[in-house]
């Protein structure tokens, strides 16, 4: 019973401490100019990251990248069936829709994609892939866990750098 009381303290509770320091790390970060539901998104994923809820902060940050893509797209001066037809492929497309077309820059892009990929490859691990062993399975959960914190932090990071260069140009 001690045994289990340790494991469950040890998976569920965060140290003070580590708190701090994974608060401290995102200090620098500021936001401006984000309507309130990209800042409860963009709230969520620092809350995840302080509680080292790495993977979720990524996959959350990819979802709001789609929601400010959505909004970049609203904005634009494209007829209602022009801004559908750029809805409808898969994000990738859609991304490259709007660079090609200068709907986003190139910066822009960059922060997307780094966002799209990297949420792509938590949210959609290439485990069940046929002839996959249960060994290399686990392997790439082990992988995921211990990659996930840098990640989740260059992600978070893209997603203000982006709601701020977008949301500050339309005010």
């Amino acid at each position: 019973k001690l045994q289990m009381e340790e494991k469950l303290k040890k998976e569920y509770f965060i140290d003070q401490e580590i708190l701090e320091e994974r608060q401290k790390e995102l200090l620098d970060l500021h936001i401006h100019g984000a309507p309130e539901e990209i800042m409860d998104w963009i709230k969520d994923a620092i809350n995840n990251y302080v509680l080292e809820k790495f993977v979720s902060v990524i996959s959350i940050s990819g979802t709001a990248a789609e929601f400010i893509l959505e909004d970049v797209i609203n904005q634009t001066s494209l007829s209602k069936s022009q801004k559908d037809k750029i809805k409808e492929p898969y994000h990738r497309d859609r991304l490259l829709i709007c660079k090609f077309s200068g709907i986003i820059d190139e910066q822009e892009y960059g922060w997307f994609e780094n966002i799209r990929s990297k949420r792509n490859k938590y949210v959609h691990p290439k485990i069940w892939m046929e002839g996959t062993t249960p060994e290399e399975i686990e392997s790439v959960r082990l992988n995921v866990k211990s990659e996930a914190k840098g990640n989740a932090k260059v992600v978070i990071r893209d997603l203000i750098l982006l709601a701020n260069k977008i949301y500050s140009s339309n005010n």
